[in-house]
């Protein structure tokens, strides 16, 4: 058996990201899978971890990168002025064509499915094939709008995040006429008289 592994997140990045996408690289060469790790070359990381270990049993191969860069908004636009400030605010746009928001899926995600169970004293969801996340096939439309500002450089994705449950719990409300006040969302309350 073959497998691909197709990542964004791969050493010498660093960050959570990296993790699964390494430790299948590590781990399926050793149950006789056949594995190749398709990566970026030069995804300009914002974290950067020099002590993962590419795994050698694995085939790893490079492409050159052409998508949008991986810094922070407040780092893209720090010491910019004028138009060269302006020209960074337009990339970062670009940016969140490619990815609307990603931080509204997990918004979403712990407004409606996250929760961590224990039964026998441990957890339930040890890893992610035991962990509910939002589907992209159950993703509402999402629009970002950035506002224009003579602010300093500040937030562009992560501020969306906060206010996406309480939209939901509002919504639910308007539609039902019942309050929920807890996470995740139990909506077999909304069924109860």
């Amino acid at each position: 058996m073959k497998v691909l592994l197709v990542s964004f997140y791969f050493p010498p990045a660093g960050g959570g990201g990296v993790q699964r996408p390494l430790k299948l690289a590590q781990y399926l060469p050793a149950l006789g899978v056949e594995t190749h790790v398709l990566a970026p070359d030069d995804p300009r990381w914002v974290h950067r971890d020099a002590e993962l270990r590419i795994p050698t049993q694995a085939w790893v191969h490079r492409a050159r990168y052409v998508g949008p860069s991986g810094g922070k908004p407040a780092e893209v636009l720090r010491g910019k002025e004028g138009l060269e400030k302006a020209l960074a605010r337009v990339r970062l746009r670009g940016r969140r064509l490619v990815v609307p928001d990603e931080n509204a899926t997990w918004a979403l995600t712990a407004a409606l499915y996250d929760q961590i169970t224990l039964k026998d004293g441990r957890v339930e969801q040890g890893n992610f094939d035991r962990y509910r996340i939002m589907l992209m096939s159950e993703m509402p439309k999402v629009e970002v709008h950035i506002v224009p500002s003579t602010e300093g450089p500040g937030g562009i994705g992560e501020p969306g995040t906060p206010p996406i449950a309480p939209a939901v719990a509002n919504a639910l409300f308007a539609a039902t006429g019942k309050r929920l006040r807890s996470l995740p969302f139990d909506t077999a309350q909304l069924k109860k008289a």
